[in-house]
């Protein structure tokens, strides 16, 4: 089963630990953050050295709460560097403020 993550976090790659309770959009407020690329289904945020490159893949309601949640690939690489990775996120928009948090599977 899928819930939402518990405290409001970012979902860039944070290697420092140091982003806590703020969104990716606050961070690129606050000058933290830069979005590199934006299109359609996709968006690139620099940040901490990483380059995060979300890409949607479809939309689903994957939490069976009447709202969509986005399944996402996502291309991590160090900025300029040769290290690089892939994962799948699920994400969803709960909290009423238009924020998007990572969606957690949770075992049962």
């Amino acid at each position: 089963m899928l819930s939402k993550m518990s405290k409001r976090t970012t979902v860039l790659i944070d290697i420092k630990n140091e982003i806590t309770d703020v969104t990716t959009g606050e961070l690129v407020e606050d000058g933290k953050a830069e979005i590199i690329m934006q299109e359609d289904n996709s968006v690139c945020v620099r940040y901490g050295g990483y380059l995060n490159t979300f890409s949607e893949q479809f939309r689903a309601d994957l939490t069976k709460d009447g709202l969509e949640n986005f399944f996402c690939y996502v291309w991590r690489n160090a900025d300029g560097g040769s290290m690089g990775w892939g994962e799948t996120m699920i994400l969803g928009c709960h909290s009423g403020d238009g924020v998007i948090e990572e969606e957690r599977v949770e075992k049962k």
